[in-house]
């Protein structure tokens, strides 16, 4: 497979963790679990702003795609959706892993980030750089910077999330 299949697999896979997160996150959030003594998770959204954030997200995902097919190789698009793939690869181990791991109790989103996102974000980002897709020293600097630029963007979204739906 080319990295643009590749691509539209990881936007596949990134729905489905999305749509299980949806489902799964909010009761697992009014219970969670402690960690060294305390709470982990400092507040929550609702789960009508957890939802918007996630659509929101999958819709980034499925825009990105969109940008790399017509991009082409070296475009923004496949920097945009490498980067991506870094995120959600790393959203996979931590938290969704090395939560479940450390409490014992499965945290929603872990089997779809290990089984799908991971692995789909791996080869995505190895093809990639295989078929000069990517360039390899510009997805170094650039991969980590669109990852924490996700993750950042996260909070952002729960707020507009929970101003839209109170």
């Amino acid at each position: 497979m080319g990295f643009v299949t590749l691509a539209w697999v990881f936007v596949g896979a990134v729905t489905l963790h999305n749509f299980e997160e949806a489902i799964g996150l909010p009761s697992y959030w009014r219970h969670p679990p402690r960690i060294g003594g305390g709470r982990w998770l400092l507040g929550r959204p609702s789960d009508r702003a957890l939802r918007f954030a996630l659509a929101i997200l999958t819709i980034l995902a499925v825009g990105v795609a969109v940008l790399a097919t017509v991009g082409g190789a070296h475009s923004a698009g496949a920097c945009l959706i490498a980067g991506y793939g870094l995120a959600m690869g790393l959203n996979a181990l931590f938290p969704h892993l090395l939560v479940t791991l450390v409490t014992r109790r499965y945290m929603p989103g872990t089997a779809t980030g290990v089984l799908l996102t991971l692995p789909a974000s791996i080869r995505m980002i190895q093809c990639g750089v295989q078929e000069s897709y990517l360039d390899l020293p510009g997805f170094l600097v650039w991969g980590p910077v669109i990852a924490f630029s996700l993750a950042a963007l996260i909070p952002l979204l729960f707020w507009v999330g929970g101003k839209i739906f109170r």
